[in-house]
């Protein structure tokens, strides 16, 4: 194989393919001579193995491109044992980043082929100008080379490089990469499962974001906490403490901050179930309340039925409020009747609800009519 000057390595699905041809036309011009290697979720065929293991031993700098959060193949840590300078770039298209799962800090996100261009030409000419520092010293070096790592998910490795930079940001005061290592710390320990210490990395990253005026590095701590703090709420939902309660609110705070209206949704129904389960069913209908409010803005109305109407109108009847019961729980069967979701057993419990109410009322005429349904 020739030598090469930069390898891509790129997700071979169409965008990929996009992005790594068009990257190439432009890096040729600029004199360099170049190989590209696609992978497929995370893997490689025989062919392209081979491939990418003689390209990486003669090339100088490694750009990888991945789709969506992608992972990469585990062929590409190769490039740190030969000390490759690498840049990671991540493609998320601009209607699909607000509902990304993980964020991750400090790698080179464009939504078009003009941004990545842009973005990896700067890189390049960033790592010329440092090339005289040795590859240990350069934070820089070290963030990417951790970025790689955790693509790969190789979170323990990516830890130390991650550390190694830290270390080195602090000492020359760069607060931007400080907070970049600190939140891609937070996504390595949740991902091996230390979510306490998830929450340290993360709150670390987001005081420097807010202090230095980064919006999109604060963005991103808001909505790698909200799931930390939402599924621990849900851990402890069936404790008989506050637990929950205090998890829930803390994901549904940062849910605010975020804009994220569905995890707002998800965060009040939690609350909710939590009021619930401790018996205080005036908070519970609250928090459905809010979260059916929610529901109605963004949601299809069949998701509305069995969520939040079923579980008020139980409610408002515990509470003998017959009228709000009979209004959710006929509105939830009026959804259902044009094609909703609700479950046989949710059916039942709709009908067999109304039944009993209609006997509270001395409407048992009514309420003959509902037991039948309940029985069909």
């Amino acid at each position: 194989m020739e030598k090469c000057d930069v390898l891509i390595i790129s997700n071979e699905s169409k965008e990929g393919r996009d992005f790594a041809t068009y990257l190439e036309e432009i890096i040729k011009k600029q004199g360099y001579n170049l190989f590209v290697v696609y992978y497929e979720s995370g893997r490689l065929g025989k062919e392209e193995k081979e491939k990418i293991d003689k390209a990486i031993e003669t090339c100088k700098y490694l750009v990888i491109i991945t789709v969506k959060g992608d992972k990469l193949p585990e062929e590409c840590v190769k490039a740190i044992e030969l000390k490759k300078r690498i840049i990671p770039c991540a493609y998320f298209p601009k209607e699909e980043y607000f509902y990304s799962y993980l964020y991750f800090f400090g790698h080179l996100e464009f939504s078009d082929k003009d941004e990545l261009v842009k973005k990896v030409m700067t890189a390049l000419n960033k790592i010329k100008e440092k090339e005289n520092i040795p590859l240990e010293k350069n934070p820089d070096e070290l963030l990417n080379r951790g970025l790689l790592l955790m693509k790969t998910e190789k979170f323990k490795d990516a830890i130390e490089e991650f550390e190694k930079a830290l270390k080195i940001y602090k000492e020359i005061g760069d607060k931007s990469g400080e907070a970049n290592c600190y939140g891609n710390l937070g996504i390595c320990y949740e991902r091996i499962g230390y979510d306490e210490k998830a929450i340290e990395y993360y709150e670390k990253a987001l005081e420097i974001f807010k202090g230095i005026g980064d919006k999109s590095g604060e963005f991103k701590c808001y909505k790698n906490l909200i799931p930390i703090y939402f599924n621990l709420g849900s851990r402890f939902l069936y404790g008989k403490d506050l637990k929950a309660i205090t998890y829930y609110n803390k994901a549904l705070r940062l849910s605010q901050k975020a804009g994220d209206k569905n995890m707002e949704k998800e965060c009040y129904s939690g609350l909710a179930k939590a009021y619930d389960n401790l018996g205080e069913t005036e908070e519970a209908i609250e928090y459905y309340e809010l979260a059916l409010e929610i529901s109605r803005e963004i949601d299809e109305p069949e998701f509305t039925a069995g969520m939040y109407l079923l579980p008020l109108g139980v409610m408002y009847y515990t509470l003998k409020n017959y009228k709000k019961a009979i209004e959710y729980l006929e509105e939830a069967i009026n959804i259902h009747d044009r094609g909703g979701m609700l479950a046989e057993h949710e059916v039942k419990q709709i009908y067999e609800t109304l039944s009993d109410i209609y006997k509270e009322l001395g409407d048992f005429e009514k309420a003959e009519e509902y037991e039948e349904k309940s029985k069909d």
